[in-house]
């Protein structure tokens, strides 16, 4: 499962929380950053929940291995793409 075009589907986002949407949890007067839980149901419906009141939540905590997961996928086509280059350096000599 490749994970990077699904990732390049969601935006890192800044928000201020709006006054009808305040819990307990979230700071309104403070801005935020996340994700938009729309964008991250799409690709990764397994990371959102949604509250009976219709809110959806995302589980960072869990996005956190989704994005570990693709670091590694960037890193092993990183080694590919210096191989590579290392190859036709060596071809030219």
């Amino acid at each position: 499962m490749t994970l990077l075009p699904r990732l390049r589907n969601l935006r890192g986002v800044t928000f201020d929380w709006s006054d009808r949407y305040a819990t307990a949890e979230a700071s309104p007067d403070r801005r935020q950053i996340g994700v938009i839980a729309q964008e991250v149901e799409a690709e990764f419906p397994e990371l959102v929940s949604t509250t009976v009141d219709g809110y959806r939540g995302v589980d960072y905590g869990r996005l956190s291995a989704v994005l570990l997961q693709a670091v590694r996928e960037q890193q092993r086509e990183i080694e590919a793409l210096k191989a590579e280059m290392a190859r036709l350096r060596d071809a030219g000599r």
